[in-house]
């Protein structure tokens, strides 16, 4: 049998021995959110109230199916770091979008495990994926081929983000409020948003060029 699939039944069953039988006795409780980015990535950041130290461990499977190696998606196990804190960290396959899963944490000195049933979205992207020739308008960003780059849509993102307006050519953004941007001699790498700023934009929507849907941007908070 590959070993892989082996390490992985062994973990699933570690993980229903701490289900089944507490090590300890104990209050402790477990908090955590599930995060999908651009590509598939998933992280699960959590804390562990009973501190640092601790096996903490986590089965994603598929939900509404027993558990095999055919339906574990991602098993692993760790210990729990200052505070409690923990975070597991994986890549779905595009195959999974719209896909139901189960994500279970349970561990040493858990008396109750904590499931999550969540279904998979399609995945978001992040600033770096927006097209030349394309315009942050308040939260969004607008492809200018996009039929969805109309005066009541770009309203509302001024409304809901503010009136930051921001143009991307050359794969640099460049500020179209600025006092000096008044004509395409502004245009030049010199004069463009620093990519630290950019990538800390929060951002809602992505509207690509005519023939795609609208995309939300990184991350998408699944629970």
């Amino acid at each position: 049998m590959n070993k892989i699939i082996i390490k992985s039944m062994c973990l699933a069953l570690l993980f229903c021995f701490l289900l089944a039988t507490p090590i300890f006795v104990s209050s402790s409780s477990v908090n955590y959110n599930v995060n999908l980015y651009e590509g598939g990535r998933i992280d699960i950041t959590g804390n562990l109230s009973s501190g640092a130290g601790k096996q903490i461990t986590l089965l994603v499977s598929k939900s509404n199916v027993g558990i095999s190696s055919s339906t574990i998606v991602f098993i692993d196990q760790q210990a729990t770091t200052t505070n409690g804190t923990f975070l597991f960290r994986f890549t779905l396959p595009t195959a999974l979008r719209g896909t139901t899963l189960d994500f279970k944490i349970g561990g040493e000195d858990l008396t109750v495990s904590l499931q999550k049933t969540l279904t998979i979205p399609d995945f978001p992207i992040n600033i770096n994926s927006v097209e030349n020739n394309s315009v942050r308008v308040g939260v969004d960003a607008y492809q200018l081929e996009s039929s969805f780059y109309i005066a009541d849509n770009v309203i509302n993102s001024i409304i809901e983000g503010g009136n930051t307006i921001y143009y991307k050519i050359g794969d640099r953004w460049y500020n179209l409020l600025d006092t000096r941007a008044t004509s395409a001699e502004f245009l030049i790498p010199a004069n463009a948003v620093n990519p630290t700023t950019v990538s800390a934009w929060l951002l809602d929507t992505w509207y690509p060029r005519g023939g795609f849907g609208s995309m939300k941007f990184d991350p998408i908070l699944l629970y």
